[in-house]
């Protein structure tokens, strides 16, 4: 059992034209129950969740001000997780489904990640998928490589969104296509 609560910003409250100084406080509540086997390299779970949102600080496109709402939420997420398989590192395979009246809530969201490891270096492929809110649903396909220069520290490449997929999250706001990092890590 969480529980948590989000107090109004100020430019929630007190904007120009959009603010609303009557918001309340968010308070929200969760409730999970997760079961979890290991067998050698498989690990396998599930969890079944309920969030319930109360006085949820949203913003109106129609009234162009925020207001306060109510929220639930339900779900399932099931989870498959293979550790040191002959050529890779770890394969795992997460979905989870929404019960939602909320309509920025996807329907469901999977994902499939991979890694191998080879002396030095480590590389990984991480597929998402969302399903359908207001807008359609996508998927998308992150690559990482790293190269441990010692234990305590790594150069390393990332590509998100390597196929360059367009896709929005929130409705006319494109999200960015092929990114590349490049960087450096040091654990003190």
């Amino acid at each position: 059992l969480k529980s948590g609560y989000k107090m109004p910003s100020l430019y929630q409250r007190y904007a120009p034209y959009a603010g609303n100084a009557n918001l309340l406080i968010e308070e929200s509540e969760t409730k999970e129950l997760t079961l979890s086997k290991q067998y050698k390299n498989i690990k396998l779970s599930g969890t079944l969740f309920e969030s319930n949102i109360t006085n949820e600080i949203a913003y109106s496109n129609t009234t162009y001000s925020y207001f306060n709402n109510n929220s639930d939420y339900s779900g399932n997420e099931y989870s498959i997780e293979l550790r040191d398989l002959a050529y890779l590192t770890f394969l795992k395979l997460n979905y989870t489904t929404f019960n939602s009246d909320v309509s920025k809530v996807p329907d469901y969201k999977g994902s499939l990640s991979a890694g191998v490891k080879l002396n030095k270096w480590r590389a990984g492929l991480f597929i998402y998928s969302f399903g359908e809110t207001t807008l359609p649903g996508y998927s998308y396909t992150d690559m990482s490589l790293h190269y441990d220069y010692s234990s305590a520290g790594n150069f390393y490449l990332t590509v998100h969104n390597a196929f360059n997929k367009e896709y929005e999250t929130v409705e006319n706001y494109t999200e960015a296509g092929r990114t590349l990092y490049l960087g450096l890590k040091r654990n003190f």
